[in-house]
């Protein structure tokens, strides 16, 4: 297949698959909110142990991304019912990423005497126009990977390049941890991707 073959616009058919494969995976049911309940969860047990492995486990266990696809169809096709239910659910799963993040936080100050916020954690506090670019660019992959069936395997790369879910959990782990400044920092960045 040549280069411009690769760029072709996409088929009708395939606009309207990959439409219907996104609304399927934005839909706040509970399947949806049970994986970003794992997610979240393994994420912030990860920055809290300071181990990257376990946050990269958790970024792809939560769908979090799928609502701002979403959200960014709906803008472009002015559908306005789709655009209600994208900002729902990605208000409540971003709500309940730092609800819950916040609440492990207290819990494991009560239980742990040497809790502290590590470099993950940290690294999460220095926000940069960088990580602009990087969602942008992940933005145009998950875009292409989206319309092309054969490559939604690519779909989690695209999620943990834009990583959302780490910088959630920074904002509940440092509110909880009573360090302000890092939870806004963190929540900075999180606007950012």
């Amino acid at each position: 297949m040549s280069f411009a073959e690769h760029f072709r616009i996409a088929t009708e058919k395939e606009k309207t698959e990959a439409v219907a494969r996104l609304v399927k995976a934005s839909t706040g049911d509970f399947d949806f909110y049970m994986f970003a309940f794992f997610g979240i969860l393994m994420a912030s047990m990860g920055l809290i142990l300071d181990t990257p492995e376990v946050i990269i486990g958790g970024m792809l266990i939560a769908p979090v991304l799928y609502p701002l696809l979403s959200l960014s169809l709906s803008l472009v096709i002015s559908d306005l019912s789709l655009m209600y239910r994208s900002l729902r659910t990605m208000a409540v799963s971003f709500g309940i990423s730092i609800l819950l993040s916040l609440a492990l936080a207290l819990l494991l100050r009560i239980f742990m005497d040497d809790f502290t916020l590590g470099e993950q954690v940290a690294a999460r506090a220095r926000p940069s126009l960088i990580f602009f670019i990087v969602a942008f660019i992940s933005g145009l992959g998950a875009s292409y990977a989206l319309i092309h069936a054969s490559l939604n395997e690519l779909l989690p790369g695209v999620a943990i390049s834009v990583s959302l879910v780490p910088p959630l959990a920074v904002v509940g782990i440092a509110l909880g941890a009573g360090s302000p400044e890092i939870a806004g920092k963190a929540f900075l960045l999180f606007l950012l991707n």
